[in-house]
């Protein structure tokens, strides 16, 4: 019981990360997400949640050995269980009683079906789909014909063993030297994965039918001729696949799924991906504690910090009152008697200066205070301008948020 209870706690904090909050998700992927201990599916309860807007439903590399208490999922067109320990009709009879009458799409590869017996109970479902990969039941070496006829129910003839050997020797003419093209293709893809936004997203989301053409890690599918371009070709996938990860893992959900498929499933040797990881993460703490140290040395300082600002700004408030009020007591004095501007040049100069405005000159009687007020000035931008964005900066960042700073309390007074 109590490893039960851990396996839904497991379960619930993957649906929790699958679904980011999403009360009616249409599509629920939990591959490689855990790693059940008891061989059981998650508690009905948990996915029975989402049974009403549920199309899709994928578990892969859970080590799931019964599908006992599989809820009803009307809704569900697509079942997806490849890389587990699954076998024997109860499994698939579990599949026809929660979601017969609408799946469409079921993926049981790599599972341990060995008897076409134990299918039995998908014949009384509409699958149009059915994939078995690697499962035991879809081994029999070299079968081409089955009671005298073909997949199709075509009948076999005698010529046929030398047309299928034509066939083998034209398809290995044809295959030969794709492996040069798609290790082009690769590299390609890898300059545009580094350069481009766009086409990381649309790449991260076809990864599952990427990675088996440039990694080839399915027997079905193995990389083409010639064998030192599929070698060089593989090597090249994973290099860039742990290049990929340290930079874009943290942004990517699929890669980082990816490569962890990879590594537990497919059993591919990741060499640099662990000093990777330690490397970043030993990078982000020393960050943490770098943003830490200057949030609490803001806190120490911000209050003088504020003083020599108000400071500042007061001394160039006072400046300018000062400046003013010299100014409109000269401005005041002037004779209003148009009869004793007698010179036309006089009338224009004090015509000139009303229309000044707010314009004051410097003269040496405020020269002192010109000064004064260059020097506040050159204060204020080039000392605490600079300052206050740097704090900013530091504000913005999204690890002061881990470390409760509020805000509120960094407000100017």
């Amino acid at each position: 019981m109590a490893a039960a209870a851990e396996d839904d706690a497991t379960w619930d904090r993957a649906i929790s990360a699958a679904t980011k909050a999403t009360s009616a998700p249409k599509i629920l992927t939990l591959d490689a997400a855990v790693k059940s201990s008891t061989g059981r599916l998650l508690s009905a309860a948990l996915i029975g949640r989402f049974a009403a807007s549920l199309q899709e439903f994928s578990v892969t590399g859970a080590a799931l050995s019964s599908l006992m208490g599989l809820p009803c999922l009307p809704t569900l067109w697509r079942l997806s269980f490849p890389d587990n320990r699954l076998s024997g009709p109860a499994a698939l009879a579990a599949v026809a009683e929660a979601c017969g009458a609408t799946l469409r799409h079921h993926d049981l590869g790599n599972n341990s079906f060995a008897e076409v017996e134990e299918l039995a109970p998908l014949t009384r479902v509409g699958v149009e789909l059915l994939d078995l990969y690697q499962c035991p039941v879809t081994k029999v070496k070299g079968l081409k014909h089955l009671d005298g006829a073909d997949a199709e129910g075509n009948e076999r003839l005698e010529m046929d063993d030398d047309e299928d050997d034509e066939e083998d020797n034209e398809k290995g003419d044809e295959r030969e030297g794709w492996g040069e093209v798609q290790l082009l293709a690769f590299s390609i893809a890898d300059e545009l994965f580094m350069r481009s936004k766009l086409f990381r997203s649309l790449l991260a989301d076809s990864l599952d039918g990427f990675l088996p053409l440039a990694i080839g890690f399915r027997r079905a599918n193995p990389l083409p001729p010639p064998t030192t371009s599929a070698a060089l070709l593989r090597k090249a996938t994973v290099q860039a696949l742990e290049r990929w990860h340290h930079l874009f893992g943290a942004h990517y959900r699929q890669l980082r799924l990816a490569v962890e498929y990879l590594k537990e499933s497919a059993r591919v040797q990741f060499s640099g991906l662990r000093a990777t990881v330690d490397a970043r993460a030993a990078h982000e703490t020393r960050m943490q504690e770098i943003y830490a140290g200057k949030v609490e040395q803001l806190r120490e300082n911000l209050a003088s910090i504020k003083a020599e600002i108000r400071s500042t700004i007061d001394e160039i408030r006072n400046g300018l009152e000062i400046i003013c009020a010299e100014h409109k007591k000269v401005e005041g004095y002037y004779v209003d008697d148009e009869e004793e501007i007698a010179s036309l040049l006089m009338r224009s100069i004090r015509t000139a200066s009303l229309m000044a405005g707010e314009w004051v000159p410097e003269t040496q009687e405020n020269e002192a205070v010109f000064d004064a007020l260059r020097e506040a000035h050159r204060l204020l931008v080039s000392n605490h301008l600079v300052t206050v964005q740097e704090w900013i900066t530091v504000l913005v960042r999204d690890h002061c948020s881990e470390l409760g700073l509020d805000l509120d309390n960094f407000h100017m007074r």
